[in-house]
């Protein structure tokens, strides 16, 4: 039976105005059919399936952070928080100033509302408007 049509949803959603958390809950309560059979409290992340997993060293801080990539490292990227949550609250956009584009990563879908663990839809359009506007193209 679908979530929207148990009395629980009704009678804590449909009565009163959302409550600051109902995004989250919900977007973790519809998804959480596809995770059920995952244990991730037992996943050993330094060794999952042969991968030497790394852990972050680097901080991407308000402003970004550039990387130069390429053969010479002529190219320049730009990793950019999100300035506000969408997808998550610590989504990442990576900026190709050359290119004038923006990767979005998990904050845009293509012919399918994007899963907003940590914002709302209006958030994540307002996230991808932001970037349109930073390289030229809203």
């Amino acid at each position: 039976k679908y979530f929207t049509e148990s009395l629980l949803f009704k009678d804590l959603f449909l009565k009163r105005e959302p409550e600051p958390w109902i995004p989250k809950w919900i977007a973790k309560a519809s998804m959480a059919q596809f995770f059920e059979s995952f244990d991730f409290d037992k996943i050993d992340y330094n060794t999952h399936m042969g991968t030497n997993v790394k852990l972050p060293n680097v901080w991407v801080g308000d402003e970004g952070l550039e990387i130069s990539v390429g053969a010479k490292g002529r190219e320049t990227l730009k990793l950019l928080p999100s300035p506000f949550p969408s997808h998550s609250d610590h989504d990442l956009v990576v900026h190709v100033p050359a290119a004038k584009v923006h990767f979005m990563g998990d904050i845009l879908f293509n012919a399918v509302t994007p899963v907003m663990w940590a914002g709302t839809f209006d958030q994540c359009v307002a996230v991808c408007d932001h970037y349109a506007r930073l390289s030229g193209t809203a």
